[in-house]
């Protein structure tokens, strides 16, 4: 059954609503926290809230249960360098499939076991309930070699009208997309704050245009299943929320009916789940939710920023973050400017990440059609000068790990049935979650319709 359908109760020192389901404390020694999101500014009409919402059509489920939970939630990482790590592997794992990306829903896995002195950690997407997957592909927008003389005529423009000096290759590049080119281009280099002058134009490596085309999934004939639409509410796009391209409503192209989750909206939806953690974690590993958060005496701004674009009803989160994208500044002077200290030197890797996501939507050029290419150039860029932290809470949570790993081996030795002679504390534990891991288990489903329980056989990731 998914997890998660109920919030998780704040910590012991907010006030906790009847009616809230109850679970275990992140801050106990073997806590392995896996709800999709914790309500951190809950309000008395949060309940009300729930009662409201629509009901949608029962959909059958496959019963699984989980005998010992695999992997450990991206809020639980141990350094800054294991946390932009595990989002790489989460955007590499997603390539050409719309997933739903959560706080719940990254998972942190060690390459061996947890008790090897020199961990090595990746990380895997799960909650794959309404993935969409695709083998087909649309043609990107091609080059012409007969627009030259238009990419000269934008050259000049662009450097006499705007003091901007770029490459004829720039606009060669340009020209493929539908977006107005001079428009675009000096959109770009403003936004991202490229230095350039006429001895130094901007050039397609400048701009991170210098990659090679990646096929773009077509979802047309996929048919949405039934149930909730993809993704986690706090970290959905305001697009997905709308059901509108930002870009078609701006340019009054809006052709009703033709909307469809793309590879952007997932990448968004990745940035927005580190911006949670910056926000309202204070280091690394389990209870280690901001002093700020645990009572109602902390700062009213950071609850605020909270509220506004996590905790919201479907309706403020949606209008809020559309705002984000007609205000980008607000991005920064908001938002980043209230990430915790310890997450000070992410900031210019989140500014990045936000500006390619902003010029993605705005103009659908090369942005649009590689965003896995820019956010995974970023965040590999970055990852050299994120240090591995040895300080006492990353050696606290790195001891956690070994300490629970032999305690659930144990839990699983003594629930083992007699005489099968397999010994689980000497047995080699080898990560479901590695790279071609897979195996085929058989699960009763659960025909929440009404009709007869089958057995299916599916695979299990």
């Amino acid at each position: 059954m998914r997890r998660g359908m109920v919030p998780n109760p704040p910590p012991p020192e907010v006030q906790v609503f009847a009616g809230l389901k109850r679970r275990r404390d992140e801050h106990q020694p073997d806590a392995e926290p896996s709800i999709l999101h914790m309500k951190l500014t809950p309000h008395h009409e949060y309940d009300l809230q729930l009662a409201k919402r629509p009901r949608y059509e029962l959909v059958d489920r496959i019963h699984t249960e989980i005998f010992m939970p695999a992997g450990i939630v991206v809020k639980s990482f141990c350094h800054l360098h294991e946390l932009i790590q595990t989002l790489v592997c989460g955007i590499e794992g997603e390539d050409n499939n719309a997933a739903d990306a959560g706080v719940g829903n990254l998972l942190i896995f060690p390459v061996t076991t947890w008790d090897d002195e020199k961990t090595v950690t990746f990380g895997r997407l799960m909650d794959w309930d309404h993935a969409m997957i695709s083998y087909k592909y649309i043609n990107l927008p091609s080059k012409c070699d007969s627009t030259r003389p238009k990419h000269l005529r934008a050259v000049a423009m662009l450097r006499d009208d705007e003091e901007i000096c770029a490459t004829e290759q720039v606009f060669e590049e340009a020209y493929r997309y539908r977006t107005p080119r001079v428009e675009y281009v000096r959109d770009v280099a403003v936004s991202l704050e490229i230095s350039q002058s006429e001895e130094n134009p901007l050039t397609v490596a400048s701009l991170g245009w210098d990659h090679e085309d990646i096929p773009w999934p077509d979802f047309k004939e996929r048919v949405p299943q039934k149930g909730e639409r993809t993704g986690t509410l706090p970290f959905i796009s305001p697009e997905v929320l709308m059901q509108l391209s930002m870009y078609d409503a701006n340019k009054r192209r809006c052709k009703e009916g033709e909307f469809r989750h793309n590879s952007v909206h997932d990448l968004e939806s990745f940035l927005w789940v580190l911006v949670y953690i910056c926000l309202t974690r204070k280091g690394p590993g389990i209870g280690m939710v901001r002093d700020e958060l645990t009572s109602d005496t902390g700062p009213k701004r950071l609850r605020n920023v909270i509220r506004t674009y996590f905790d919201a009803d479907e309706h403020i989160l949606e209008k809020m973050k559309h705002r984000l994208f007609e205000t980008s500044d607000t991005f920064e002077s908001d938002i980043i400017a209230s990430f915790h200290p310890y997450f000070d030197s992410l900031k210019p890797l989140v500014k990045k990440w936000w500006e390619r996501i902003c010029l993605a939507y705005r103009h659908h050029g090369n942005e649009y059609y590689h965003i896995h290419s820019h956010i995974l150039r970023i965040l590999n860029n970055a990852l050299p000068a994120i240090p591995r932290s040895d300080n006492r809470d990353t050696v606290a949570e790195m001891q956690r790990r070994k300490d629970h790993h032999p305690c659930s081996l144990e839990t699983i030795a003594n629930l083992q049935c007699p005489g099968e002679g397999t010994d689980a504390l000497n047995s080699p534990v080898v990560s479901e979650a590695s790279p071609g891991s897979h195996r085929f288990v058989t699960d009763s489903t659960i025909q929440t319709s009404g009709s007869s329980s089958t057995t299916r056989k599916r695979q299990a990731r």
